[in-house]
């Protein structure tokens, strides 16, 4: 309903009746709504809510498409609610129930949340609901942080322990609320295993478990929809596997969504309608498994030097501009049972500790074979597990700049990854490639976890700086399983390729590494 006509509709309300809505208003406001415990039996439940925000799956993967936190968010309520409040002359009316969230169980693991109009406190249908064309930003701000865990400058929703940055401990997200009927945009979670409504800090919230049939403890995506009903929106927080429950409970208590005094232009931003729709629409990427040995030419062997095709560093202030005057030479490759070729260093993972024995050796690496379902009716299965040793690969890459300038904040990547020959074909390992497989413990091919050069803001995989013709040492480490060490080649590419063959690491060439085996 535009303002015109609630004008209209209202002009001439007795007193008596704003009075009546006030009190209403305020007194949903104040209570906490029955059936906010824990209910995992399928029923529908609603609640008063703005927005809402995509769930990652129990593999930690986002859908397609999925935006940052900032874009396509939205505001629809707030203008809604302040020209009802112009109108009625209070700003009591400002938490009225406009919008619910809806959740209800689809099979036995799918569950569906929609966002729609509801009825308002008088009793009229708010059916007729007209989006902003420009809405104000919210800020995350997180007022509880726990002890060991940091926000990072410029990214107020995150938060992760010091000692394993960018990985694990929490992120939050939203997006815009932006329909009126909530049948019309049901978003379908699958493989959700347990879900239940609670209430934080007096804002109701939707928590959510997937995972896969005959699995326990970590690899479970765990998510929490949290209504802020005063700035209309759900916000997102997906919980890491280093971070319990209660601690996520904790944060969250202590978290509000600021207004900026910004606006931005609707069209630009991340609509419910948009998250709704993403699971059907999000189309399947083709990976690029197999290549020639003509497209392998470039391939290059320990002692080789190279340039790098798409290296990026500051240039007097510039930052992160292409620059072509590096060039990489890994000098070295070391296999270990053990983690004694990191020293002593304050980056080592905290998940490489727990892979230690008591011996001081890698235990093995339990590999779940997995049966997908649709994650509806039937979850994913592990349908068979393996053992295998599990070692660490240590390999020192010497970074070289080639040109006249002083460089600041050179990036570095390097990417294990797994390539056997089938004749003249040669194929990326398939059960990285495919992920069809699951371990128990850290072991697999993939980005580097470990490096002993920090620079940039976020002290990480950049050299801070190199002059010119000076060679800075890099070591990286990853832990793979014993059986991948005779396929193991190292991409340092720094836009990565970790599943596939891209043209960016065939151009520049992959590292083989075999030898080691």
């Amino acid at each position: 309903m535009r303002l015109e006509q609630m004008r209209e509709e209202f002009p001439k309300m007795p007193e008596e009746m704003r009075a009546m809505i006030e009190n209403e208003v305020a007194r949903q406001i104040k209570i906490e709504r029955p059936g906010f415990g824990a209910d995992n039996s399928g029923s529908r439940n609603d609640f008063m809510g703005g927005r809402g925000s995509s769930v990652k799956h129990y593999d930690g993967s986002r859908p397609a498409g999925r935006r940052a936190a900032g874009k396509k968010r939205g505001r629809c309520m707030a203008a809604i609610l302040a020209a009802a409040a112009m109108v009625l002359g209070t700003t009591a009316f400002a938490g009225a129930k406009i919008y619910q969230i809806y959740s209800e169980k689809e099979g036995n693991y799918g569950l569906k949340i929609g966002i729609g109009a509801a009825e308002v406190t008088d009793g009229r249908e708010n059916s007729d609901v007209t989006v902003p064309e420009n809405i104000p930003e919210i800020q995350i701000k997180m007022n509880y942080i726990p002890d060991g865990m940091v926000t990072p400058e410029g990214d107020s929703g995150k938060l992760f322990r010091e000692d394993t940055p960018w990985m694990g401990g929490i992120s939050m997200a939203t997006i815009i609320m932006d329909q009126s009927d909530a049948a019309e945009s049901l978003r379908l979670d699958k493989n959700v295993t347990y879900s239940e409504q609670l209430s934080i800090s007096d804002h109701q919230a939707v928590y959510l478990e997937k995972g896969m049939k005959g699995q326990e403890g970590s690899g479970i995506g765990r998510v929490f929809y949290v209504v802020y009903p005063e700035v209309w929106h759900v916000l997102e927080v997906f919980v890491g596997d280093d971070m319990t429950k209660e601690e996520a409970i904790k944060v969250i208590e202590n978290t509000e969504l600021v207004p900026t005094g910004e606006t931005e232009d609707m069209s630009n931003l991340y609509t419910w309608s948009d998250y709704a729709a993403q699971e059907e629409e999000t189309e399947i990427y083709e990976y690029k498994l197999t290549a020639t040995a003509e497209e392998l030419k470039n391939t290059h062997r320990i002692g080789d030097t190279f340039e790098l095709k798409n290296s990026v560093a500051d240039i007097d202030g510039e930052e992160l501009v292409s620059v072509d005057c590096i060039t990489a030479k890994v000098a070295d490759v070391q296999i270990a049972d053990d983690l004694s070729l990191l020293g002593d260093s304050g980056y080592i993972d905290d998940r490489w500790k727990k892979a230690v024995g008591a011996d001081g050796k890698l235990v093995s690496n339990v590999i779940q074979h997995i049966r997908h379902g649709d994650g509806i009716d039937t979850l994913d299965e592990i349908t068979g597990t393996e053992e295998v040793a599990q070692k660490l690969v240590y390999v020192t890459v010497e970074y070289t700049n080639t040109g006249d300038v002083e460089l600041k904040n050179v990036m570095f990547n390097g990417t294990f990854t797994g390539i056997q020959e089938d004749g003249s074909i040669f194929e990326r390992l398939r059960q990285y490639a495919e992920g069809e497989i699951s371990y128990t413990s850290v072991g697999g091919l993939g980005g580097m976890e470990f490096y002993d050069v920090h620079g940039s803001e976020r002290n990480n995989n950049y050299i801070p700086v190199m002059k010119p013709g000076e060679t800075v040492t890099v070591h990286m480490a990853r832990i793979v399983n014993e059986d991948e060490l005779e396929y193991l080649y190292l991409n340092l590419n720094i836009s990565g390729g970790e599943f596939e063959f891209t043209e960016s690491g065939l151009d520049q060439g992959y590292v083989d590494i075999r030898q080691q085996g």
